[in-house]
């Protein structure tokens, strides 16, 4: 088994590997490959932990923000950066929220804001949009591998 992060991040991949402007270009790591975009990189940056009961069998409720890049470098003869990164980010947001719980993994998804970045120094238009997606979720204190409902 592994930690509850850990199977979070897991699943936040299997929701947007497949999708149609970046297909299996999805790394679960920040240092991901940027030399072939359009593709997604998905890592869970840190959380905020709650506990909640008596010491034996204390829950602990953990927010956890999760950020998935998009990463684009089209040719602006077809498509703008601007454009592409849009129809990135709308990919994603119907994946996640076709399934807020993660298949149960967490108690609540939601998107945080979306911060969007283009350059012109590279031979041709680029850019990133970070998405920030918050994760709610919870398991016992003694056991932070098996995610409990909250």
């Amino acid at each position: 088994m592994s930690h509850a992060r850990t199977q979070i991040r897991d699943a936040l991949v299997s929701a947007v590997t497949g999708l149609s402007t970046t297909g299996a270009s999805v790394f679960a790591s920040r240092v991901y490959p940027q030399d072939d975009p359009p593709c997604l990189a998905v890592w869970t940056r840190g959380d905020i932990r709650q506990e909640e009961g008596d010491t034996l069998g204390k829950l602990v409720r953990q927010d956890l923000e999760g950020e998935i890049i998009a990463f684009s470098k089209p040719d602006p003869a077809v498509i703008t950066v601007d454009d592409q990164l849009d129809q990135i980010c709308a990919e994603v947001e119907a994946a996640l929220t076709a399934d807020l719980s993660l298949g149960n993994r967490v108690r609540y998804l939601e998107l945080t804001g979306t911060l969007i970045e283009i350059s012109g120094d590279l031979e041709r238009p680029s850019g990133t949009a970070i998405m920030r997606w918050r994760c709610v979720y919870g398991y016992v204190v003694t056991d932070p591998e098996t995610i409990v409902s909250l």
